[in-house]
Order: C-alpha cells, then sequence, then structure tokens
C-alpha cells in the first residue's frame, strides 16, 4: 500500500575498534623481485642478468648495467646480487626478474 512505513527495523552494526582504523601500519607489498625457486635456493653472488621494469620512461636505477632496451620503460641489465634489495624499494622499480638464458631446443 503506498503511503505506509516498512515495520522493518533496522540494526546497527557496531563500531569498528579504533585499532582496525589505524592506517599507519603500512601493508604488507608483494615483491618486486621475481625470483625462481631454484634462484632463491642457491643464490649466485656477484652480478647476474635481469629484466627491469620501472615506472618512468628511461629511467636507470645506480647500479644498474643496461645490457638491452626493450621499451622506454623495460630492459635488460647486469646487477649486483646485493643490489637487489635496494632495487625492490625502489619506488621507480616496478619489478626485477632473473633472466634465464635460452638453450637451443
Amino acid at each position: 500500500m503506498a503511503g505506509r512505513r516498512s515495520d522493518r527495523r533496522t540494526t546497527r552494526r557496531p563500531a569498528p575498534e579504533p585499532a582496525a582504523l589505524d592506517r599507519s601500519a603500512p601493508e604488507a607489498q608483494p615483491s618486486k623481485l621475481e625470483l625462481d625457486s631454484a634462484f632463491a635456493a642457491d643464490a649466485p653472488t656477484g652480478r647476474i642478468p635481469v629484466i627491469v621494469k620501472v615506472a618512468e620512461d628511461e629511467y636507470v636505477p645506480a647500479g644498474v648495467e643496461v645490457r638491452a632496451r626493450i621499451s622506454a620503460r623495460l630492459f635488460t641489465a647486469q646487477v649486483d646480487t646485493g643490489d637487489l634489495p635496494r632495487l625492490e624499494h625502489d619506488s621507480r622499480v616496478v619489478s626485477v626478474s632473473v633472466a634465464k638464458p635460452i638453450r637451443p631446443v
């Protein structure tokens, strides 16, 4: 019937706990380093070949030796394994993948 109010009552949800509203704790970010399990288990030392994707055209992080450009934001490079954690925390680096050699079939 038109004009009648519903007899249903709405229930309020309890307010979230203050800790749930705390946005100061950083959320866990996925790793930018794409390392396969074989690499992680037997990580080499020294310089390794990688594929680097960056967020800014022509950006090359310090300590990275460009081997070949694929595009303005994607290139192959050589990096020291000790620099991998620094690359992971670089805000302009999107991802770093360990390059795998291409073997003839």
